[in-house]
């Protein structure tokens, strides 16, 4: 299962004040059949006075861990690709 994810940073006041946050997320086939869902997004919160940028980024996660986590009390790893 892919993962695409929207990460912001908010503007600081000094270098490290804030760490990057999750914005929005959305499946590989949320994405397929709505494919201006995360360029919506990103246009939305770029427009916000305290968000400084965004970044789009891929996560890929393996379908049986993440069931095993979803289902029971797994912890998950996962690799990070860059989207955008």
């Amino acid at each position: 299962m892919k993962l695409i994810c929207l990460f912001g940073q908010r503007k600081e006041l000094y270098l490290g004040e804030l760490v990057p946050e999750l914005l929005d997320a959305i499946d590989e086939y949320g994405n397929d059949d709505n494919p201006s869902y995360m360029d919506d997004k990103e246009k939305e919160y770029n427009g916000y006075d305290d968000i400084a940028f965004t970044k789009r980024i891929e996560i890929e996660v393996d379908d049986k861990r993440f069931d095993e986590v979803f289902y029971g009390n797994a912890s998950i790893k996962g690799e990070v690709k860059q989207w955008k």
